[in-house]
């Protein structure tokens, strides 16, 4: 994703998840591209530490492809505790709140 665009629709539009390393917000489409996208402010600190939390959560979605289905846009927002936290609880954090949000799809589209 690379349009502002883009990035208000899903702010609007998707389910928003909050935990203590990142945001997250998540939407189920139609097409079955994947898009994703890593936000990490000002407000997280200087450029070393943006960076740092921006490289950490590319990472979460690398080592998470398979469990991301088609058609999922993705924004991760980073907190301040990104930097400093085990990566492995990041890792664990990230799956459950998509396993919540895959839980959720599946009642609203069975109901």
């Amino acid at each position: 994703m690379n349009k502002h665009g883009e990035f208000i629709y899903l702010y609007n539009k998707s389910h928003k998840y909050v935990c203590n390393f990142f945001v997250i917000f998540l939407k189920k489409d139609k097409d079955l591209k994947k898009r994703v996208a890593v936000v990490a402010s000002k407000k997280i600190g200087n450029a070393i530490d943006r960076n740092k939390a921006k490289r950490r959560m590319r990472e979460i979605l690398r080592l998470s492809k398979e469990f991301i289905l088609p058609g999922t846009s993705i924004i991760l927002v980073a907190r301040k505790p990104i930097i400093n936290s085990n990566f492995q609880m990041l890792l664990d954090t990230f799956h459950k709140l998509l396993y919540k949000f895959y839980t959720y799809e599946d009642s609203k589209q069975n109901s």
